[in-house]
């Protein structure tokens, strides 16, 4: 439903270019400041006076603050608490700089175990390409292997809805036979 509105316009007449100029004041109660603009007017319309069809579009500023979700830097003080945590667990320790510097590749690492890349998404999916883990496998040391960890995370809190992580086949299989060694 259209919002009813007031236009006040003024006539300036034509410019160099022939072109017609209104001054227009555009009042909608109820509605905050913002720009305007309305669609449907001739000028024969406009000099007529009557009440015309228009539509308005408000930009402006609203006079209290959207919170849409967390800021950037909670989003990377949770990143580098999520690095933290998954190395820890793992009974290793967080490369400083995720893995920004040199000698110090991907964003954990188990000296002699595993060499993990943290991914982190609000989405409900996330897209992981093959040079993507081959990335972490190269830069693993000798006897470590690579781990690709994924949380997903609520959009609103960043709590961690789901953590899932991904090792090469041959490690997972090694692994399964460990356990059924076992039984």
């Amino acid at each position: 439903m259209p919002l009813p509105m007031i236009v006040i316009g003024k006539y300036l007449g034509r410019d160099e270019m022939g072109i017609v100029r209104f001054d227009l004041t555009i009042r909608i109660p109820d509605v905050p400041e913002g720009i305007a603009f309305v669609r449907g007017i001739c000028e024969q319309d406009f000099l007529s006076g009557r009440e015309l069809p228009t539509e308005f579009h408000a930009f402006g500023q609203p006079d209290y603050k959207i919170k849409l979700g967390p800021s950037i830097q909670q989003v990377r003080r949770s990143v580098t608490n999520q690095e933290r945590r998954t190395a820890e667990a793992l009974g290793g320790h967080r490369q400083s700089g995720s893995g920004a510097r040199p000698g110090y590749k991907g964003d954990g690492r188990v000296e002699g175990k595993f060499r993990i890349e943290n991914k982190m998404t609000t989405a409900g999916s996330i897209r992981v390409a093959l040079k993507d883990l081959t990335k972490v496998r190269s830069e693993c040391a000798p006897g470590e292997q690579p781990v690709f960890e994924v949380e997903f995370r609520d959009k609103g809190t960043l709590r961690v809805k789901e953590k899932w992580a991904l090792v090469p086949w041959k490690e997972w299989e090694k692994r399964v036979n460990a356990t059924n060694d076992d039984r």
